[in-house]
């Protein structure tokens, strides 16, 4: 679902952030305008007017996650203008075209690593807090459009869907040792 009457232009990847006051809000990239929007929550539900941050020239997804343990949320916005750009203040090197982004723990190490969807998808597995490793290709079908970690079979450790748009194709691939 795309909500986006607070947003000038087009609005994608529409996901939760954890704040300091433990309400869940709400971050938007903007495509059309080069923005993201935060929508702070009062805690009953009630969202403030969006705030606007520049990101980019084409933000168009973004992902939440406390990489730096302070226990705030942070952001990682994937800008299509700037080829393998995804920002959190710097640029990423070594992704193709990326369409989605997202974060979770897909090693099992305690760490938040970041996973894209681009030609083949990349993995960037954490080396410490905020710092990543050079990234690693995983193939999960063609022309991957959309990217969403999570533990979806009660292992503890993250795992990663993907859907393809080429290949007609939804893959999960599930924490089997093979990413170290």
């Amino acid at each position: 679902m795309e909500v986006c009457s607070w947003a000038a232009g087009r609005c994608r990847g529409v996901r939760g952030l954890a704040s300091a006051d433990g309400a869940l809000d709400v971050v938007t990239a903007n495509r059309d305008d080069g923005t993201i929007s935060t929508l702070l929550n009062d805690g009953a539900g009630v969202y403030a007017a969006g705030v606007q941050t520049n990101a980019g020239a084409r933000p168009i997804t973004v992902a939440i996650a406390d990489i730096d343990e302070d226990g705030l949320g942070d952001v990682f916005v994937v800008d299509q203008s700037t080829p393998g750009s995804i920002r959190t203040q710097r640029v990423f090197p070594g992704v193709r075209a990326p369409s989605a982004i997202d974060a979770g723990d897909v090693n099992g190490d305690g760490l938040i690593d970041l996973v894209t969807a681009d030609a083949g998808g990349s993995i960037f597995l954490a080396t410490s807090p905020g710092q990543w490793d050079v990234p690693r290709t995983y193939i999960a079908g063609r022309q991957l459009m959309w990217v969403t970690v999570a533990d979806t079979d009660g292992d503890g450790i993250d795992d990663i869907h993907t859907a393809g748009r080429d290949s007609n194709t939804v893959t999960i691939l599930r924490k089997t040792g093979c990413i170290d």
